[in-house]
């Protein structure tokens, strides 16, 4: 099967799937412009039957936001990046299913998330009652927990070892107590060259989350950006790694449980 949406761009560069429900934000040119400079956006929800995947409701943001990747779904509840480019703010939607119905169930702003620009929040993953957003702005990634219908900041983390990132938070994955968040680029100093990429893993324990390892250069291809992809399931990590200088891009398969053990 084929999904496609007419006068769309960017539809399929970012999606998140959980069972029989698919989310894929959608841009629209807007009217007026000849240059595509205003855009309508909404996230397309789809659902399968019988092994056919169906549009079963589209959301729109609130006036004046934008929906954009990254995106993700756990059971009954999404969680989409957004931005306000009028107030140069960043906002993560948080959408919950009732009875079949996806509504807004809050959203998460600036005083929630920090400083930020409207390109730099990035990452967003959520598991059962734990939301992760990446602000690569503030090399940061805030951590939300699920009191009742209400998402409050539990806990924010920077990036480990301090200086040096304009890339932390850029992508995360979250996984039954397991968080990975990578600075996919670092700058040196100078500013002349660039680093390896690295992931960080961080476990929680006792409501409090650590870190616990971190993959860089020894484990990743040289000059190459680690992490700008991720997936993680259970003790397996999967970490994309684009190649510069004509060498090979790379998919790295890491087995976390020498490292979690029991946490």
């Amino acid at each position: 099967q084929t999904l496609s949406v007419p006068n769309s761009v960017f539809f399929g560069t970012g999606f998140a799937m959980d069972g029989d429900t698919l989310a894929v934000p959608r841009t629209e040119d807007g009217p007026g412009d000849a240059n595509g400079e205003e855009f309508n956006t909404s996230l397309l929800i789809y659902t399968r039957t019988n092994s056919e995947w169906e549009l079963a409701q589209e959301v729109t943001p609130r006036s004046g936001d934008f929906f954009r990747c990254p995106v993700d779904i756990d059971g009954d509840t999404i969680v989409v990046s957004g931005f306000n480019e009028a107030e140069v703010g960043a906002s993560v939607y948080v959408l919950a299913r009732s009875q079949g119905v996806w509504s807004q169930q809050q959203v998460l702003s600036d005083s929630d998330l920090g400083p930020s620009e409207p390109s730099l929040t990035s990452g967003v993953a959520i598991d059962e009652g734990t939301i992760v957003i990446g602000d690569q702005a503030s090399s940061t990634a805030r951590i939300f927990h699920r009191v009742e219908d209400t998402w409050t900041l539990q806990q924010s983390i920077t990036r480990p070892g301090g200086t040096g990132s304009e890339g932390f938070g850029a992508v995360v994955a979250l996984d039954n107590g397991t968080l990975v968040v990578t600075d996919p680029t670092t700058f040196r100093r100078d500013r002349t060259q660039f680093e390896d990429g690295t992931a960080f893993v961080f476990v929680e324990i006792d409501g409090v989350w650590t870190e616990r390892a971190l993959f860089t250069r020894s484990n990743a291809v040289q000059d190459g950006d680690t992490g700008l992809s991720l997936a993680l399931d259970g003790n397996i990590l999967v970490a994309g790694a684009v190649a510069f200088e004509g060498l090979q891009d790379t998919a790295y398969v890491y087995d976390l449980e020498p490292v979690l053990g029991n946490r």
